[in-house]
């Protein structure tokens, strides 16, 4: 009775999860997917049981080779580009790990698709850029300081060429002052 429940478990952990699961021989074929798999690449699940790891990834089979070598003693977390059924690609992040099931070599594969990380990451990108330009082309004098938990002012973190342009000071010797906005005011 505990080992059915054990397989229940199991069953219910594959099927339940939102990564995908791909169980996968050593020669690329895939042996079983769960439900995720079958949602996320777009096929049915028989159509992607015909398939090959190779035939997901963008890059195809030496991208794959290379990473399941990699995973073969210690298992590999890595990213890579997949396809849909479609042909669209998408970013996605493996860990994938080599075991023996039945004196078989099969590898796991948990899939996460990792598009919506990737464009926060690019747009805080662009959003930093945007804002180091304005930073440095700004006309005026700009003074990026920290404040001390006592109020107190804290170490310069960063000043635009404008600021030492008007105060005849270089980058660097801003960074030399121990409160350099109340030094300059001061002064």
């Amino acid at each position: 009775k505990s080992l059915e429940e054990g397989l229940i478990r199991y069953k219910m952990l594959a099927e339940k999860v939102r990564d995908t699961i791909l169980f996968v021989e050593i020669c690329g074929k895939i042996i079983d997917a769960n439900n995720a798999a079958v949602e996320l690449y777009g096929y049915k699940r028989k159509d992607l049981l015909k398939l090959t790891v190779f035939d997901l990834i963008e890059g195809g089979r030496s991208v794959a080779i290379e990473e399941m070598k990699n995973g073969e003693k210690d298992g590999v977390f890595f990213e890579t580009i997949h396809k849909h059924q479609d042909g669209t690609q998408f970013p996605v992040e493996v860990s994938a790990k080599t075991t023996t099931i039945l004196d078989k070599r099969v590898i796991i594969c948990i899939v996460r698709d990792i598009s919506e990380r990737k464009n926060s990451e690019n747009a805080l990108i662009d959003s930093e850029e945007k804002f180091r330009q304005v930073f440095h082309n700004s006309s005026d004098a700009i003074f990026v300081q920290e404040t001390k938990e006592d109020g107190c002012h804290g170490r310069l973190i960063e000043v635009n060429q404008t600021a030492g342009d008007m105060i005849n000071y270089s980058y660097e010797e801003f960074f030399g002052f121990a409160d350099p906005v109340f030094e300059l005011i001061d002064s």
